[in-house]
């Protein structure tokens, strides 16, 4: 059996916090909530120096290149749906 991976960079914009503590507030949250997902992995990989700014990286790992690029869209709809979060996708790789 095959199996697929995709991989998405994140640009996170954060209108809400004041201060580098409440950003990882809402970023912990976001993570969190992803991580509870099967075959998902999160990463905070940039921005950790401004407090209205994020970039994450998540993975998914599935057994088609359908099913994890389907996923990922549902991840980045779920991060999405968080008010005082706006999601720009800077990459997207499946393989």
């Amino acid at each position: 059996m095959r199996s697929s991976c995709a991989l998405a960079t994140l640009l996170l914009k954060l209108d809400t916090p004041s201060s580098l503590k409440d950003k990882r507030s809402i970023i912990r949250s976001a993570v969190d909530r992803l991580g509870a997902r099967k075959n998902v992995a999160v990463a905070e990989t940039g921005q950790r120096d401004t407090h209205k700014a994020a970039e994450l990286t998540v993975a998914v790992v599935g057994d088609s290149p359908s099913y994890v690029e389907a996923e990922m869209g549902r991840i980045i709809s779920s991060i999405e749906s968080d008010d005082a979060i706006e999601v720009f996708v800077t990459r997207l790789e499946v393989y």
